[in-house]
């Protein structure tokens, strides 16, 4: 078997040295997955206006859901709460997770040093 090294091109904040990461559930578990989003989502706004960030400062989310029965209400609320100036990655992982009726906890992660860094340079692929 040949293993390949993967080289990191180019990173798309490379000021950004000051990294918070947060992870949220629901506070009402009796909700249904996409109600628990919305919570989540509404907590993470406030997370972030408490750090003094907003959307545009994170870098990814990865949302970890119970499963993939409500992935249309779940990607339609995503893109209803995420910003213009939002442009972090997104992943979503079928998971189990440790609470039996939280159906979605989500992990984001912000530059912090937000002031110091410059929009990345984007680079096209033909």
């Amino acid at each position: 078997m040949n293993i390949v090294p993967i080289t990191l091109m180019q990173r798309p904040y490379p000021e950004c040295t000051e990294i918070l990461h947060f992870t949220e559930s629901a506070n009402d578990l009796s909700l249904n997955a996409t109600e628990q989003l919305e919570q989540i989502l509404n907590q993470a706004n406030i997370h972030l206006a408490l750090e003094g960030c907003s959307q545009k400062h994170l870098l990814s989310v990865s949302m970890y859901l119970k499963n993939f029965d409500d992935i249309q209400s779940i990607n339609s609320l995503w893109y209803q709460w995420k910003n213009i100036d939002c442009k972090a990655t997104r992943a979503c992982f079928k998971s189990e997770i440790y609470r039996p009726d939280c159906q979605v906890e989500v992990s984001f992660m912000v530059c912090l040093n937000h002031l110091q860094v410059q929009q990345p340079n984007h680079i096209q692929l033909t």
